[in-house]
C-alpha cells in the first residue's frame, strides 16, 4: 500500500484529517483513497474496499486511477478474492505497466492461489502477460491507423479475459476508427456493464451514437462522460452541437465553456461555440470566436485560401440582416483590423452605405450612438491609406452630397487627412434643397479645417446664400 509507514505512525490524525476532507469534499477520489488506505492498515478490508471502489467511481482523469485499483486488489486479496484481485490487476498494469509493485503483486497471488493446491486454469489465471502483449501490440497497431489489424489483438485480448474493461473500450475506439459504429456501441455496452464509470466508454460510445445522428442519446453519454471530468474535448464540443441543433443556445455556450481552459482546442470547438454566441445574439463574441477557427484551420493544415478571404465570408454572410446597424459596422471594423483589404472594399463600404440612416442619421439614432458609429468609421479610415478614404465615404454616403458632407462634418474633430479633394468637390457642386439647411453652414464651417481653397469657400457660401434668396 502507498505510505503505509507514514499512515500506521500518525493514524489517529490521520482519521481525523481524512474525516475533515471529505466533510470538505464528498467527491474527493483521493479522500476516499486515503481513507481505504487507513481502514487496510487497521485491518478492516471490508470497508476498505468500500472507499477504495468508492474513489474509483469518483475519479477523473487527473486522479492516480491504476493506484486506486492496485489498493482495490490489494484489499481483495487479504479478502482471498483472487480472481476478482487479479481483474482489478488486470487494469491497473494497463493504465501503467511500468509499476513493479502491480507485477509483483500479481505474481504472489497467483503463488498464493497454486500453494492451496488449485491449477492456475481454475480461476482463469491464463499467462497475463499474453493479454497484456496483445493490449500492447493493439495499442501500437491502432496509433499506427492499422486499425483491423488492432482489432485482432483486442480480441485475443478479450479470449484470455472476456471481462476485461479496457479491452472491450479499445475494441470500441477502433471500430469506431473504422466506421463500424453499431458494432462500437456494443463493445462500449460491454466495458460499462463491468464498470458504469469507465469514463472513456462513455465517451467512445458517445461518439459513436453521434455519428449514427442518436443526438438524444449521444447527449446522455457525454453528460455521463462530463460528470467524470473526461478532459476529451470532442465530448464537450460534441454536447454542444446537440444543444444548438436543439436551439438550446444558453446551455450550449455553458457546455463550451466547461473546456475553454483546455490546451490545443480544435476548430470545431470555436465554430461551435461561435454558433452558440450568435443564436444568443452576441455577434461580436461570436465573430471573434469564428475568427479563431479560421485562424486555427489555417495554421494548422496550411489550407491556400488568404485568412482575409475567410474572414470576409465570416464577416459578410453570417445573416447580416439579422444584426443591428452598429453590430455590422464594428463587425466590418474587425475584418479590416484582422487584415482585411482589397477587393471587398468596394463591397463592404457599399453595404455600410446601405446601413447610413441606422448609424448616422440624428433623426433615425441617438446622438450617443451616432458618435459611437463615427468613431467606429474613424478607426476604420485609419486602416485605408489617404486616397482611398474619399472613395470609402463616397460610397458610405452613396455619391449623395448630403450624406457626404454630414459625414465630414462629423468626422472632422478626427482631424483625419486625405479628404480636401472630396470636401472641394462637395463645396463646388452641391445643389441644395430645403432639406440641406440644417447641414450648409455647418459644413460651410469644417471646409477650413479640410483646407479647401478659400476660392471654394466662398463661391459655396455665395451659392448658398443665392439659393436662400438674399442675392438678385
Amino acid at each position: 500500500m502507498e505510505e503505509t509507514s507514514l499512515l500506521t505512525n500518525y493514524r489517529g490524525k490521520a482519521h481525523l484529517a481524512n474525516k475533515e476532507a471529505l466533510a470538505l469534499n464528498l467527491e474527493s477520489a483521493v479522500a476516499h483513497n486515503a481513507r481505504g488506505q487507513i481502514l487496510e492498515i487497521e485491518k478492516q478490508y471490508q470497508r476498505a474496499l468500500e472507499s477504495f471502489e468508492e474513489a474509483i467511481k469518483l475519479a477523473t482523469d487527473e486522479d492516480n486511477l491504476a493506484g486506486y485499483y492496485y489498493n482495490k486488489a490489494f484489499v481483495l486479496n487479504k479478502l482471498c478474492r483472487y480472481e476478482y484481485a487479479l481483474k482489478m490487476l488486470d487494469i491497473a498494469i494497463a493504465l501503467d505497466n511500468s509499476n513493479p509493485r502491480f507485477t509483483k503483486l500479481h505474481a504472489e497471488i497467483i503463488a498464493k492461489y497454486k500453494s492451496q493446491g488449485y491449477h492456475e486454469n481454475s480461476f482463469r489465471e491464463r499467462q497475463p502477460e499474453n493479454i497484456f502483449e496483445h493490449l500492447g501490440k493493439g495499442k501500437t497497431l491502432s496509433d499506427q491507423q492499422h486499425y483491423e489489424e488492432a482489432l485482432k489483438e483486442y480480441e485475443l485480448a478479450l479470449l484470455i479475459d472476456p471481462f476485461h474493461v479496457l479491452a472491450h473500450t479499445e475494441k470500441g475506439n477502433n471500430l469506431l476508427k473504422v466506421n463500424r459504429y453499431q458494432e462500437a456501441i456494443r463493445a462500449y455496452d460491454e466495458a460499462l456493464k463491468k464498470q458504469a464509470n469507465f469514463t472513456f466508454a462513455h465517451v467512445g460510445k458517445g461518439h459513436a451514437l453521434y455519428a449514427l445522428n442518436y443526438f438524444e442519446k449521444a447527449l446522455k453519454s457525454y453528460e455521463e462522460a462530463i460528470k467524470l471530468n473526461t478532459s476529451d474535448i470532442f465530448c464537450y464540443t460534441y454536447a454542444g452541437n446537440i444543444l444548438i441543433k436543439e436551439g438550446y443556445y444558453n446551455e450550449a455556450l455553458q457546455m463550451y465553456d466547461k473546456a475553454v481552459l483546455f490546451e490545443d482546442l480544435p476548430q470545431p470547438f470555436y465554430i461551435g461555440r461561435g454558433h452558440a454566441l450568435f443564436g444568443l445574439g452576441r455577434y461580436l463574441e461570436a465573430y471573434q470566436t469564428y475568427v479563431q477557427a479560421v485562424t486555427f484551420h489555417t495554421h494548422k493544415t496550411e489550407v491556400h485560401l488568404r485568412l482575409p478571404d475567410k474572414l470576409w465570408l465570416l464577416a459578410s454572410t453570417l445573416k447580416c440582416s439579422h444584426r443591428p446597424a452598429d453590430v455590422q459596422l464594428e463587425l466590418f471594423y474587425c475584418f479590416l483590423e484582422l487584415g482585411g483589404i482589397d477587393p471587398y472594399l468596394h463591397q463592404m463600404f457599399s453595404h455600410i452605405g446601405t446601413l447610413y440612416e441606422h448609424l448616422f442619421d440624428t433623426h433615425c439614432v441617438s446622438a450617443v450612438a451616432c458618435f459611437k458609429n463615427v468613431q467606429m468609421l474613424h478607426k476604420m479610415l485609419t486602416y485605408l491609406s489617404e486616397d482611398k478614404r474619399e472613395d470609402a465615404l463616397t460610397l458610405i454616403g452613396q455619391s449623395k452630397n448630403r450624406y457626404m458632407a454630414q459625414l465630414l462634418i462629423l468626422l472632422r474633430p478626427f482631424v483625419l487627412p486625405g479628404l480636401t479633394s472630396l470636401a472641394s468637390n462637395i463645396a463646388t457642386e452641391w445643389e441644395y434643397t430645403t432639406q440641406d439647411d440644417e447641414l450648409a453652414i455647418p459644413f460651410f464651417n469644417v471646409l477650413d479645417g479640410y483646407q479647401v481653397a478659400q476660392s471654394d469657400r466662398d463661391l459655396f457660401l455665395a451659392r448658398y446664400y443665392m439659393a436662400k434668396g438674399f442675392y438678385a
